[in-house]
């Protein structure tokens, strides 16, 4: 999908990445910030990583993306200090990129794309991990009121909203922070 030469242009590191954030950015530093990787989990991506002596990880996010917040750290952390480089793409301003993912069908971000050095695909892995999805859909069964009021334009609707969108968003850091990223690290380590 994509050659070394268009993965060393248009992109962003992992910092120009969480300066880009606005109100999403506390969110994506909390939770790096708590991520501890144990020694028995570094030696498994050290492993992954010889297996193909170097990973390139393409991110197409926005900076408005909820789940890239969410998982761009994780995947930062992961691969971070080893023999591999993570890009995140915005897809809004790459539309190269994304058209070759709307050809595969995908539609969803963050999608993380991993490469060899020789930049042969190794895998795909989109948007959070299903046990993420599950805990979204409770959440809003819980909050049923969360969908309508976020189709309104009535002031005290909006209003609404966002004091809901804050929960909702504490509920999800908190989930990270506790497993949800470890959900991450182990549906990216089996796709290697």
């Amino acid at each position: 999908m994509i050659n070394k030469e268009r993965f060393e242009r248009g992109f962003l590191d992992y910092k120009d990445y969480i300066k880009s954030l606005s109100s999403l950015r506390p969110l994506a530093e909390e939770i790096y910030d708590r991520i501890k990787l144990d020694e028995k989990l570094k030696e498994v991506i050290e492993d992954k990583i010889k297996k193909f002596g170097f990973i390139n990880i393409l991110c197409v996010a926005e900076p408005y993306c909820e789940d890239s917040a969410c998982n761009i750290p994780v995947v930062n952390k992961l691969f971070e200090n080893n023999r591999a480089s993570l890009r995140i793409f915005i897809r809004s301003l790459n539309p190269d990129i994304e058209e070759k993912l709307y050809e595969r069908g995908i539609k969803k971000i963050p999608t993380f794309i991993f490469y060899d050095g020789e930049f042969k695909e190794i895998s795909v892995w989109i948007e959070r991990p299903k046990r993420a999805d599950e805990l979204i859909k409770k959440w809003k069964e819980e909050h049923p009121e969360f969908e309508r009021l976020k189709k309104s334009n009535k002031k005290e609707d909006i209003v609404k909203i966002k004091e809901l969108h804050k929960e909702f968003l504490n509920f999800i850091k908190e989930k990270y922070i506790e497993f949800l990223w470890k959900e991450t690290v182990k549906e990216i380590i089996e796709s290697l």
